[in-house]
């Protein structure tokens, strides 16, 4: 059984890499929230994949969907500098005046991600996520 799981979570893993830009962000907050309960060196590889693509795309992605990719990023222990562009730009819609209302869980979950990573927001002022 345990072959059988490592044999699929490769193949996702590789699936998912080459495929990236053609997914939503809503896709790969799934599929990376669903693969961080199966930590393998594959699983945080792309955990660091998806955390770098979403913090530094262009695409208009949820918040609660950057929440769950930062959420399995940290799961994962997904290196700082790797989570940096996702941790800015999560906080920048925080802090930005026209974001929001945020409800509890998405403050808990922004909660819980800064906090390990010990992350200032206040580095988001004036980020560009803010628009």
């Amino acid at each position: 059984k345990e072959e059988v799981v490592a044999t699929f979570t490769v193949r996702v893993v590789w699936q998912v890499m080459a495929q990236m830009p053609e997914f939503d962000g809503k896709d790969l907050a799934s599929i990376i929230s669903a693969m961080s309960w199966l930590p393998s060196q594959e699983v945080r590889m792309l955990a660091t994949a998806v955390a770098e693509y979403a913090g530094m795309s262009e695409k208009d992605i949820h918040t609660q969907a950057l929440l769950n990719i930062a959420l399995a990023g940290t799961r994962l222990q997904v290196a700082w500098d790797s989570m940096w562009p996702l941790l800015l730009r999560i906080s920048g819609v925080f802090t930005c005046p026209r974001s929001g209302p945020f409800n509890e869980i998405d403050c808990k979950q922004w909660h819980e991600i800064s906090n390990h990573y010990s992350f200032d927001a206040s580095l988001a002022a004036n980020n560009e996520f803010c628009r």
